[in-house]
């Protein structure tokens, strides 16, 4: 593993390889930095107690200072050094796997990952994993039951088929798919590493590795010029006529001039819109604080609602019950009907829809993400996208075609 000197300068800096990666700490051995494969990073301790490699997580790196990390780390690895366990509190052996789930739930999804991402676990494992593995011991767990579990999950365990421990079938509503199938094994695979590196399973090998997933083809549709046309004149209908509310016009509208995710702007606030510097700071995304600069079309449409919001409105888009954001569900459906646009077609298609007019400019998929957003004429082309560095002088410009 590639050691280094660390601060909370060059952590912010370190970049993800599409692979886990620790990075040590050259002044304090055993301390260092993990980056995940989706680039999430988090400050771990790795020493060897008892004859055997553990791991520890101390913190998520967006919640947690390096220095108060590090002190955390020192106090540890102080402890260790000494011939103690500073993680034999937490690392009582599990003997089954109800045990083992709730520890990897509340120990850790819990305490390092996103809401969103600890509800996913927690649904898997209640409606897929435990009911399958409740009869089973997590140190007898064999590749063979991993793989039958994988085919029961997916709906092709044939009925004849009896596993060496017999996991338990899954119920017909409880049949997830293959998609399903390749998240249980994933998180299964974790939920062992994290049961090996706290102790709480005596066994080193972890039974899913290298079992294969199913195949799946990631479907990335996205609108032509054509169908952006339509969708336009379908939203410019819409507003006329009043066949919806306006806020959730606006609300399409932004999706389709920003590329940013639905919840991105369905759930924005007015105290993350920076009218002076023409962007969105949002404190907390999928992937961590962003900022999403604003075209001078989408800065008239907060401007407008901006005007005619009241003092203790907190949505930028709200829904009739102004203390709530809007839904989009339905009234994308109507437009997308307005517009005679394929069904196939979701919110998100815009986003794709974004990310597929930039590549086509000539802009490189890092770049995209570090774009400012500059629009075209109603008759032109969705935007234009100039680079961050040209945000400067480009903010609130209109570009002709």
């Amino acid at each position: 593993m590639p050691s280094r000197k660390l601060s909370q300068s060059i952590v912010d800096k370190l970049q993800g390889t599409g692979s886990e990666v620790i990075y040590f700490d050259r002044e304090l051995a055993g301390f260092g930095v993990r980056i995940a494969p989706k680039g999430t990073k988090s400050y771990i301790i790795q020493k060897r107690i008892s004859g055997r490699e553990r791991k520890h997580t101390i913190g998520r790196a967006n919640i947690l200072k390096f220095a108060e990390a590090k002190n955390k780390a020192r106090v540890l690895i102080g402890e260790i050094s000494s011939g103690s366990d500073p993680f034999s509190i937490e690392a009582k052996a599990v003997t089954d796997f109800d045990t083992l789930f709730e520890r990897y739930l509340v120990d850790h999804a819990e305490k390092l990952k996103k809401r969103r991402s600890c509800l996913e676990d927690r649904r898997l494992i209640q409606n897929h994993l435990l009911p399958r593995l409740r009869a089973i011991s997590p140190e007898k767990l064999s590749r063979q039951n991993v793989i039958d579990l994988k085919l029961d999950v997916a709906g092709e365990l044939p009925k004849t088929s009896k596993s060496a421990t017999n996991i338990q079938r899954g119920k017909a509503d409880l049949k997830g798919g293959k998609i399903t199938a390749n998240r249980c094994l994933s998180l299964l695979s974790k939920v062992f590493n994290f049961g090996a590196d706290n102790g709480l399973i005596a066994r080193t090998d972890n039974p899913v590795k290298r079992i294969p997933k199913y195949p799946e083809k990631r479907r990335e549709d996205y609108l032509g010029m054509d169908e952006l046309a339509s969708l336009r004149a379908a939203l410019r209908r819409s507003k006329k006529y009043k066949l919806e509310l306006r806020s959730a016009i606006d609300a399409i509208e932004v999706l389709m001039l920003t590329g940013a995710r639905l919840n991105e702007i369905r759930l924005l606030k007015w105290t993350e819109v920076d009218f002076e510097k023409c962007e969105l700071k949002k404190p907390d995304t999928k992937t961590g604080p962003r900022e999403i600069f604003i075209c001078p079309r989408t800065k008239n449409i907060l401007l407008r609602r901006h005007r005619s919001a009241k003092k203790h409105d907190e949505y930028v888009f709200a829904g009739i019950k102004k203390s709530s954001p809007v839904s989009l569900a339905k009234p994308w459906m109507r437009v997308r009907s307005l517009a005679k646009l394929d069904p196939k077609y979701s919110l998100h298609t815009l986003r794709h829809t974004f990310a597929t007019q930039a590549a086509l400019h000539g802009v490189s998929a890092h770049q995209i993400q570090k774009l400012l957003v500059v629009c075209l004429p109603e008759s032109g082309p969705l935007f234009e996208l100039v680079p961050a560095s040209d945000m400067e002088l480009r903010h609130g410009q209109e570009i002709n075609a």
